[in-house]
């Protein structure tokens, strides 16, 4: 619950995600490794935003 940053979540393009597959890029690449190859233009969808503790404690009690 503390201490230690939590780790980068690895994101995947849109087109990866369309596709179902795994989406591989370099860590200092612009573009995956499929969308190079396909000349796709390589995208990421904004994160949704979590729920906070609140309304997760909130759902805990109707349980």
């Amino acid at each position: 619950m503390g201490g230690e940053p939590a780790a980068e979540k690895v994101k995947t393009c849109e087109n990866c995600v369309r596709a179902k597959i795994r989406c591989h890029h370099a860590p200092d690449a612009t573009i995956c490794d499929r969308c190079r190859r396909l000349k796709k233009e390589c995208f990421f969808r904004p994160a949704r935003p979590r729920a906070t503790q609140k309304k997760r404690t909130k759902y805990e009690h109707k349980l």
